[in-house]
């Protein structure tokens, strides 16, 4: 009987008839690995720059100025996100971004804010409690968010979408979750848009307020709010 020489990727376990479709494989896989590894190391980075801005936060009445501060980094991670926000950015250079003057919050602590919609990046939504193994909401902060962005002119694309000034918080990491709202103003025309949306926080997601918290417990003191 006729011997058949085969050759088996130690990767993936396939086998080929021909060296030479053997190799190409074997090539491919190469680049596949390669990119799982870059892919793996870009995400992981990601989301310890967003741990770390989460947790640089220790007082929620100074999340406005926390915003304004770190405004570049929200841009990019809502321009980074595979989500509709990040949509209107494709083709805008990476030069030009919105500018954010002013933030203006107001919150209220709860020590179950609802899940309906968002959750913890660690805990589970349950739209009207269908899912009777998972909790109705989780500890943190609900209130009200506007902010106020100028389009600047130098290197400002044509035909921009308004709905870029209003993809400030859509990082999939950035923990600062908006409900219903809109704009208000006149967007491309004037460069000029504001904001209002409804906002929750979670306390897991923040682990300075979350530690905040904690000793204004232990103090026997109410966390202050806004």
């Amino acid at each position: 009987m006729p011997k058949i020489e085969v050759w088996k990727c130690p990767h993936t376990g396939k086998l080929f008839e021909h060296k030479s479709s053997y190799e190409r494989h074997l090539r491919r896989e190469a680049r596949n690995r390669r990119d799982r590894r870059r892919i793996k190391m870009l995400r992981q980075a990601r989301e310890e720059k967003m741990a770390a801005w989460r947790a640089g936060l220790t007082d929620i009445l100074h999340l406005d100025d926390y915003i304004l501060e770190h405004q570049r980094m929200l841009w990019d991670m809502a321009r980074s996100s595979m989500n509709i926000g990040s949509i209107a950015w494709k083709g805008i250079s990476t030069d030009w971004y919105p500018i954010v003057e002013t933030v203006s919050t107001s919150f209220r602590y709860s020590e179950l804010v609802s899940n309906t919609h968002s959750a913890p990046l660690t805990g589970v939504t349950n739209w009207g409690g269908r899912k009777e193994d998972a909790p109705r909401g989780y500890p943190g902060f609900v209130g009200s968010i506007e902010w106020r962005t100028r389009f600047p002119e130098e290197g400002r694309p044509k035909n921009i979408s308004s709905c870029i000034a209003g993809s400030l918080f859509s990082g999939d990491l950035v923990g600062i979750n908006t409900g219903t709202g809109g704009s208000r103003g006149a967007g491309e025309k004037t460069g000029i848009i504001r904001y209002q949306y409804s906002v929750s926080i979670f306390l897991d997601d923040w682990i300075g307020l979350k530690r905040s918290h904690f000793l204004e417990c232990l103090s026997g003191r109410k966390m202050e709010t806004a």
